[in-house]
């Protein structure tokens, strides 16, 4: 039998109560929990945004600030023990329904949580937007969470599918906004070979891409990491956007 350290259960479990949506937590440990999203530059508690909770049939409706009618987000991401089967709780046409991920992304293109973050629907799953573009990047829900800075770079904490069987969270990207959202397959040793098909269209991203061996660069912090390569990935992009 697998034992999970204390401190790693305690930071799923800080994580979990951190992204509920209708907090119920004691005020007392919301402090203490706040006081550790701040140290993260995580702002726990803000003032809701106009895309707040709404879907989205298409991502230019989403950009129009046109929401689909009847449909908010009530509640957070649930799943089975493996991560699968996964739903939100949504209200529509006045009812309150927990509905699958699966079915939701048959009519909206995606959804705001009530921070005001992105989320693409696709397939069973969904996905947090950390990038648009020719080339869009992602992290799936409940793998990894990514809360806005004021610098607009995230904050990323992992999310309550920590303790399952992705004990590290994966980059995903796809090629505009309604293609097929891929798993980069990233090594914590820097190299995706999917990444790299991505940018081989521009030989100097490309090149550079290969000759980069930064463990921290991107992050500033030597022992980040997992977190060190999900920014590298994003740099990347945002470079091949560019051009």
């Amino acid at each position: 039998m697998k034992i999970i350290p204390i401190t790693l259960l305690f930071l799923s479990i800080t994580v979990a109560l951190l992204a509920q949506t209708d907090s119920k937590t004691d005020p007392r440990f919301q402090k203490f929990l706040d006081k550790i999203a701040a140290s993260k530059g995580v702002t726990a508690n803000v003032e809701p945004k106009a895309s707040s909770n709404h879907f989205y049939k298409t991502y230019n409706d989403f950009l129009a600030g046109k929401p689909a009618p009847d449909i908010l987000l009530k509640g957070p991401r649930t799943s089975n023990a493996f991560g699968s089967n996964v739903s939100y709780e949504v209200t529509k046409n006045d009812k309150s329904n927990k509905i699958n991920v699966k079915d939701l992304a048959a009519e909206y293109w995606g959804f705001c949580d009530r921070f005001g973050n992105l989320f693409r629907l696709y397939e069973n799953d969904s996905y947090q937007v950390f990038m648009v573009g020719k080339i869009c990047q992602y992290v799936k829900a409940g793998e990894c969470y990514g809360t806005l800075k004021p610098d607009s770079t995230f904050a990323l904490q992992y999310g309550n599918d920590y303790l399952g069987p992705n004990a590290l969270y994966s980059d995903y990207a796809s090629t505009g906004v309604n293609g097929e959202i891929i798993n980069l397959d990233a090594s914590l040793n820097g190299k995706s070979k999917e990444l790299e098909k991505l940018m081989s269209s521009h030989p100097e991203i490309y090149k550079a891409l290969l000759a980069d061996e930064s463990k921290d660069k991107y992050v500033g912090v030597k022992y980040m990491k997992r977190e060190n390569l999900t920014f590298k990935i994003q740099h990347y992009i945002k470079e091949y956007n560019k051009l």
